[in-house]
């Protein structure tokens, strides 16, 4: 919860947490942790998760999950503040690959020059199924990249009356890896 606050992933994405009970958010992408800022190469999280769970999680109730970069372009100018990466909505109990994809992943890009990013998941608890049918899905086609600009998890979840229970994070910047991602999408 501390490097949440100190790396400011609240305010910045997230108004606040709650404290108790605290929802501990774990993901990992092959043998990449995910852990609370630490700095990842973009090639480990060229591919989705892996893994992704949380503690405690109700077998009973549906959760969200997003991953978001709150630092398009850049932290110091985010002007384009969220770029959405992943969206999965309707997850039954901590079963994420059970989930609906609402936008489907796409690894990390930063620009040239841009600096470290906070790539933020955010984990939401749902007040039940949701009916997504009127939402647009969006796909990895670079026709689609403008709907993942300046988004808002803060939005969305009051749209869907959801609340924030877990988030966790990790930085990258820009590299081959990225460069090539931004490449194939027309960046």
């Amino acid at each position: 919860m501390e490097r949440l606050l100190s790396e400011e992933i609240v305010p910045d994405v997230v108004d606040s947490l709650p404290t108790t009970p605290t929802t501990t958010l774990h993901v990992e992408y092959n043998d990449v942790k995910i852990e609370y800022g630490n700095q990842v190469e973009i090639r480990a999280v060229e591919h989705g998760p892996t893994s992704v769970n949380w503690n405690p999680a109700d077998p009973h109730a549906f959760y969200s999950i997003c991953l978001t970069d709150p630092d398009a372009p850049t932290r110091s100018d985010p002007k384009m503040r969220e770029r959405v990466h992943w969206l999965v909505g309707n997850i039954p109990g901590d079963r994420w690959e059970a989930g609906e994809t609402l936008i489907a992943y796409v690894p990390s890009c930063p620009p040239k020059a841009s600096g470290l990013h906070r790539y933020t998941f955010v984990l939401l608890r749902q007040p039940g199924r949701l009916d997504f049918s009127g939402e647009k899905k969006v796909d990895n086609s670079k026709e689609l990249w403008d709907l993942r600009r300046s988004f808002s998890i803060r939005k969305w979840a009051k749209k869907w009356d959801c609340e924030v229970i877990g988030a966790n994070f990790y930085v990258a910047e820009w590299d081959l890896c990225a460069q090539s991602t931004r490449d194939k999408l027309g960046l």
